[in-house]
């Protein structure tokens, strides 16, 4: 640590790798921006000690510390250490989603219409303005006393009192924050909580709710000590500037008059970027399963908030032996570097709830297109189907068309080729089998060096493999059962699901179990 600075109501820290720390600092409020030489010392040999035996200092928000300074200055070195290892190709392996931007709360609809506010502010004004809502509870210890209430007045004028003409707004003290909490469908919490010793109560009294979201300066955490103890969501600040630098001139600013500007306006002016750590389905599979010796990754097309994210996740889960693990990663977002890939023993493409191959002019498509490119080249197995059977075409050169009159929807038949009766994969169907489909786009010129496993009468590359790499393709969605695939259409196309007559039997169920078999575990290796 090469910099601190206590600034009225927040901490910052910088470390000698360049990365800076933020936290709330309720001892510090009006005094000299500096650091006693006794909490230093304190600080060097407490915070050293316990990151000599754990770096990531996960239990530091867990434990009592001596005074709101010291906690404020752990955190926000917690904060500091995190800044490196909060990427995409770090936390979605191990089961969490990093989205650009602040998570919206329209996504919550349709779970719950109670949301309990921890902390006067953050996502209260969303709240406030979510037509579903229709009951909100606001707890902050500032409505104890007649200035802290004043502090919040003008807010409450323009934002809470008009919102009150159409849902019930409560606004309580604080003292009993656990009624206010178990009640609710949903919960939002401020960062002060990291500092004030509350966090660990709020997230017990939480548990099992929808949504626990977490926000603020000082949630710019390792996620997994928070999601393991029940956060969903962990609203992020993205720091990407030398915040102790300009927190000191800031604070020499204030003391000398010159702004009038306070500390959480200056934190939002400079410090405008968010994302939001998403806890994806896979991480509360992994610790149901247990850890696993294979890896698969799961490359997923979908907007945020499209409900067949996770529809998705379990269907594959449902298709991989209980040896792999499954991680997730939405080329939707990014980043696209081919160190995503890292770790993995194969790869997964599935569909897509709103994008196309054949005219997809999405900046995040070419990117992708080279993603798939270098999945191929490392010769890494890869199942790809329906959408990412189209992409993948694309990617290596073939052609994707939209053809109305090749729509196909249900479980259909389908037939192999005489290639596919001799391929070591394709070869365990019959003839003759029935697979899901739902598509309106189709293959039409197949890329170079592949071979045609499969056709319909309206859809005649239904199933391709690369020659001499373990890459297959297919139009069709052999991760769905009949029933999976009638959950989606009533998801993205309600008015057909009347086209379902009954349960149908499908002969692709296994078909994902058994790439894995022929091309990762005989093979014994990631590729050719």
């Amino acid at each position: 640590m090469v910099d601190v600075c206590l600034s009225n109501l927040i901490t910052v820290v910088k470390l000698n790798n360049g990365f800076c720390g933020l936290a709330l600092n309720f001892d510090q409020v009006g005094l000299e921006p500096a650091l006693s030489p006794e909490l230093a010392d304190k600080l060097n040999t407490r915070l050293v000690e316990k990151a000599s035996r754990d770096p990531l200092l996960r239990e530091v928000l867990f434990q009592e510390e001596e005074g709101p300074s010291f906690r404020s200055l752990s955190v926000a070195l917690l904060n500091a250490l995190s800044q490196s290892l909060l990427t995409p190709a770090h936390l979605t392996p191990k089961g969490v989603g990093v989205i650009r931007g602040r998570y919206p709360v329209e996504l919550l609809e349709g779970r719950g219409t109670r949301a309990t506010v921890i902390g006067c502010g953050g996502y209260l004004t969303d709240l406030c303005h979510a037509p579903f809502i229709e009951e909100i509870v606001v707890c902050d210890l500032a409505f104890q006393d007649p200035a802290g209430r004043a502090f919040f007045q003008p807010y409450l004028e323009q934002v809470v009192y008009p919102a009150q003409k159409s849902k019930k707004i409560t606004l309580l003290d604080g003292s009993d924050n656990e009624s206010s909490v178990r009640q609710a469908d949903f919960v939002f919490i401020t960062g002060s909580s990291l500092v004030n010793d509350s966090l660990l109560d709020l997230l017990l009294w939480a548990e099992g709710k929808p949504a626990v979201l977490l926000e603020g300066n000082t949630a710019g955490l390792y996620p997994f000590p928070l999601l393991e103890r029940g956060v969903t969501h962990l609203v992020q600040t993205v720091v990407d500037i030398d915040f102790a630098r300009l927190s000191h001139r800031f604070a020499q600013h204030r003391r000398e008059g010159i702004l009038q500007v306070g500390d959480a306006e200056y934190c939002e002016i400079l410090l405008p970027e968010m994302r939001t750590l998403q806890k994806l389905p896979t991480f509360d599979l992994k610790r149901e399963r247990g850890s696993r010796d294979k890896k698969i990754l799961l490359l997923q097309a979908r907007n945020w908030g499209d409900p067949m994210i996770e529809h998705e996740i379990h269907c594959f889960r449902e298709r991989i032996p209980d040896q792999y693990e499954l991680a997730c990663y939405n080329i939707v977002d990014g980043p696209w570097d081919a160190s995503v890939l890292d770790g993995f023993q194969a790869v997964m493409v599935g569909g897509s709830g709103e994008y196309g191959a054949a005219f997809n002019d999405n900046p995040w498509f070419q990117p992708t297109l080279g993603l798939l490119r270098a999945i191929v080249n490392r010769g890494l197995p890869l199942f790809c189907s329906c959408w990412g059977h189209e992409a993948l075409a694309v990617a290596l050169g073939g052609t994707v068309v939209l053809d109305h009159d090749g729509y196909e929807l249900g479980v259909l038949d389908l037939a192999l080729t005489g290639e596919g009766a001799q391929d070591p994969l394709f070869s365990t169907l019959p003839q003759h089998f029935r697979a899901p489909l739902g598509h309106s786009e189709q293959v039409g010129e197949m890329p170079p060096d592949s071979v045609l496993l499969a056709s319909t009468d309206r859809c005649r590359v239904q199933a391709y493999r690369l020659k001499d790499r373990p890459v297959y393709s297919c139009q069709f969605h052999p991760e769905l059962t009949h029933e999976r695939l009638w959950e989606r259409v009533d998801a993205y196309i309600p008015h057909l699901n009347d086209q379902g007559h009954g349960p149908q039997a499908v002969c692709t169920e296994n078909l994902i179990a058994r790439f894995l078999e022929i091309y990762v575990d005989k093979l014994g290796r990631s590729g050719l």
